[in-house]
C-alpha cells in the first residue's frame, strides 16, 4: 500500500508528500465548541457545572494544556502525517463491535440500464468498467481529486480493490492484497461462492467472456440455496471473530476458501430477487436478506434478476469520495455505451 511518493511518482500519488498536515485546533476553540455543543442538552444548573469544569480543564498548567501539548507533539512528529487518522479509524470503525451492516456499510443504487436488462450482461459490463478503473489505480495513472485547486489524499484508492476487513478482538484489521497477484473475481449466487480469473496469460477477459462465465455460474448454482457463510458477517464483531477462528481451525480448506474470497478484486453478488421501487432496490442493495453477501469485503456489486444493480462498501478502508468517483465513472460509461461487449 503506498504511503509516500517521490518526484518521479505517477499522477495518483504525485501530491501525497505535499499535502498539508491536519492542524490541531486551539484549546480555547475546542472548549468553546464543546460548550456550544452541550448547551441544548443541559439545564441551567448542569450547564453552569459544565462551564466550571471546562474552565478548570483549560486553565494554565491544567490537564487540558498538558493534553494539548501532547497533541501538538504528535502532530509535529514527521512519522505521523495525520495525528487523528489512527484514532479515528480505531474508534469509529475498526474498534466498533456492533454489526457493520446497516451501522457502518453504505451503498449506492444504480440507475436502470435500458441497454442491459439481462443480469449476466449487466454484471459483466459493470465488472469490465470497474476493472478499467482498477487498472488506473494499480498503475497510479488515475488523476488525483481536487477541492477547487487543492489536491486531496489518494491513499484510500489502494484499499478499494483486493481488500477486506477481518473480525479480530478487540479491534478489527484491514488487509489489502497485492493486486498484481490477485486478479480473480469472487461471485456469490444462491449463497454459494464461485471464483474465476479475470486475467489469463497476461490478458484480461473480454466482457463477453465474463458474461459467459457468469451464465455458467448461474446455471451451476441451480435453484438450491447453500448454507449462507456470508450471513456470519452480519454478526456482532466479537461473535464473528470467534466463529471465524472456529472455521479456520476445522479445516485448512476453509482458510484457503475464505482467502480466495477475501483477496478477490471484489465480490459480485448475483441475487435471485427482483426489487422494483427505489425503496426496494435500496434495501436490497444495502442488506438484502443478509445471506448472498460478504459484508467484510471492501467492495461488493449487486445485480438482481431484473437487471437492477447497486454497490455496497465497507466503510473502514474507504470514504464516499473515492467510491462516488468509481461508480460515477462506471455508470457514466455504461450510460454512454462505452464498454465494449465484443470478444
Amino acid at each position: 500500500m503506498p504511503t509516500s511518493t517521490t518526484g518521479t511518482a505517477r499522477p495518483l500519488y504525485a501530491f501525497q508528500d505535499k499535502l498539508p498536515h491536519l492542524p490541531v485546533p486551539d484549546l480555547k476553540e475546542t472548549c468553546a465548541k464543546y460548550l456550544r455543543t452541550v448547551r441544548p442538552l443541559l439545564d441551567d444548573a448542569a450547564f453552569a457545572r459544565t462551564e466550571a469544569a471546562v474552565a478548570k480543564f483549560q486553565q494554565p498548567g491544567g490537564l487540558g494544556e498538558q493534553l494539548q501539548q501532547r497533541l501538538q507533539a504528535r502532530a509535529a512528529d514527521p512519522n505521523v502525517h495525520n495525528w487523528l487518522e489512527a484514532w479515528w479509524n480505531e474508534i469509529s470503525y475498526l474498534g466498533y463491535r456492533d454489526p457493520i451492516v446497516l451501522n457502518v456499510s453504505f451503498f449506492f443504487a444504480f440507475q436502470d440500464d435500458r441497454l442491459r436488462r439481462v443480469p449476466a450482461t449487466r454484471a459483466a459490463s459493470i465488472v469490465t468498467a470497474a476493472m478499467d478503473f482498477r487498472e488506473q489505480v494499480v498503475s497510479e495513472t488515475l488523476t488525483p481529486e481536487y477541492a477547487k485547486n487543492t489536491p486531496l489524499c489518494s491513499l484510500a484508492y489502494s484499499r478499494i480493490f483486493n481488500a477486506c476487513r477481518y473480525p479480530v478482538k478487540p479491534s478489527d484489521k484491514l488487509r489489502a492484497f497485492d493486486p498484481s497477484t490477485h486478479e480473480h473475481l469472487a461471485v456469490m449466487r444462491k449463497n454459494q461462492v464461485f471464483v474465476f480469473d479475470l486475467v489469463r496469460d497476461g490478458k484480461r477477459l473480454s466482457t463477453a467472456d465474463i458474461e459467459l462465465q457468469l451464465n455458467r455460474i448461474i446455471t451451476q448454482a441451480g435453484e438450491h440455496k447453500a448454507p449462507a457463510i456470508g450471513a456470519l458477517t452480519t454478526e456482532h464483531r466479537d461473535t464473528w471473530a470467534d466463529v471465524r477462528e472456529h472455521l479456520l481451525s476445522v479445516s485448512p480448506r476453509n482458510a484457503a476458501t475464505l482467502e480466495r474470497l477475501e483477496s478477490a478484486v471484489f465480490l459480485l453478488c448475483l441475487d435471485d430477487t427482483a426489487p422494483v421501487t427505489r425503496d426496494e432496490v435500496s434495501a436490497a442493495c444495502w442488506h438484502g436478506d443478509g445471506r448472498n453477501r460478504y459484508f467484510d469485503k471492501s467492495l461488493q456489486y449487486v445485480v438482481f434478476e431484473n437487471g437492477k444493480a447497486g454497490v455496497i462498501i465497507e466503510h473502514a478502508g474507504v470514504d464516499g469520495t473515492q467510491l462516488a468517483r468509481l461508480n460515477d465513472t462506471i455508470c457514466d460509461r455504461l450510460a454512454k455505451n462505452q464498454v465494449d461487449h465484443g470478444n
